[in-house]
């Protein structure tokens, strides 16, 4: 009998990623914004350069004062100095890019916390502030994989884990504006691609990076404790984020040869990032604050990571078979036979 994290197929993991997305694509409500003054055409480049199209309908055109008094909105932008009676105001002192990223931050701000999610996501033009909201959710994430720990693995740890991660990738993705799973796979290169990478995942996630993990000795018995599930989920998320963001940022840019060549190396750049985060030390979200999250990675580190994920694919898809067989035999009823499993899980 297998054990439960080899019944995580990759139609299975597609599914729960396509779930996560769902989900997190049904968070929270949208902000109302109003737009007062100005002319049309101000009123409209200023939507077309902070929101996705698809956000059109929670933007609230106002020309005159007896449509100010009657709008309802959580926030104002206006382009005349002005009070409004029904929400917070920012007044639009010039069309310059340094003055919407101002508006941007102030409207985060300004608004409730269960209306931020929905901003974040459809505003376009402040990607550090995507980031920014993601590191919250891997902090929750990290949170609840801490609970996690503790149990013995795989049989009960590598399942819940894997959706632990699943979910937060789905949130992340989310949150930078890809809510469907047919745009993720479009934009990522295809189901092939992140398929490995949540295979991977499924197969024995902690099994594999643990052993780029400094403190092997969290491990005893069977049981990895919960500091050590907080390492892997940050490294997972982290590494999740700073990809999704350089895609945003190549597509801005519209430098298209970067664009495709991340999306096409998308799980190998996830997967050498995470490996590269671990065997330089950071287990904790201050490591992370003082020496990643402030960081632009470059296309160099992101070949130099991908380089790594390739290997380590490479390294998955050659042992998985050998691995398949030595967890057969040192599993019986669900319940771990031997030690010897954990030479087995290591080997990658």
């Amino acid at each position: 009998m297998t054990s439960m994290a080899y019944e995580l197929t990759e139609e299975k993991l597609m599914g729960m990623l396509n779930s996560a997305l769902q989900k997190a694509g049904a968070e929270g409500k949208s902000p109302l914004i109003g737009i007062y003054g100005g002319s049309e055409e101000n009123q409209r480049w200023l939507f077309e350069t902070v929101f996705v199209e698809s956000f059109l309908d929670n933007c609230v055109f106002l020309q005159s004062e007896a449509d100010l008094t009657a709008a309802k909105h959580d926030v104002l932008w206006t382009f005349e100095d002005i009070t409004s009676p029904n929400a917070p105001c920012f007044f639009i002192n010039e069309l310059a890019m340094n003055e919407v990223l101002t508006l941007i931050h102030w409207t985060f701000d300004n608004l409730s916390g269960s209306l931020r999610k929905s901003f974040v996501k459809h505003q376009k033009l402040d990607i550090d502030l995507k980031e920014k909201y993601a590191n919250t959710i891997i902090t929750q994430h990290c949170a609840a994989s801490f609970g996690i720990g503790f149990i013995p693995i795989p049989f009960a740890d590598a399942p819940a884990l894997v959706l632990n991660e699943i979910t937060l990738m789905g949130r992340i993705l989310d949150v930078y504006g890809l809510a469907d799973v047919q745009m993720v796979l479009k934009t990522i290169g295809g189901s092939t691609l992140i398929g490995n990478l949540l295979t991977m995942l499924g197969k024995g996630l902690v099994g594999r990076l643990l052993k780029f993990i400094p403190v092997l000795g969290s491990v005893v018995g069977g049981i990895i404790n919960g500091t050590t599930a907080t390492t892997v989920t940050l490294a997972f998320g982290k590494s999740v984020s700073k990809v999704v963001k350089q895609l945003c940022k190549s597509a801005i840019e519209k430098n298209l040869s970067e664009f495709e060549y991340v999306a096409k190396n998308f799980s190998s750049a996830v997967a050498g990032t995470a490996v590269a985060c671990v065997e330089s030390g950071m287990a904790t979200a201050e490591d992370y604050e003082k020496s990643f999250d402030s960081t632009e990675l470059t296309i160099a580190d992101f070949e130099k990571h991908i380089q790594r994920g390739n290997e380590l694919f490479q390294k998955f898809l050659d042992k998985n078979a050998e691995l398949d067989n030595e967890f057969d035999e040192h599993v019986q009823d669900g319940e771990k036979k031997s030690g010897n499993m954990w030479d087995a899980i290591n080997k990658i």
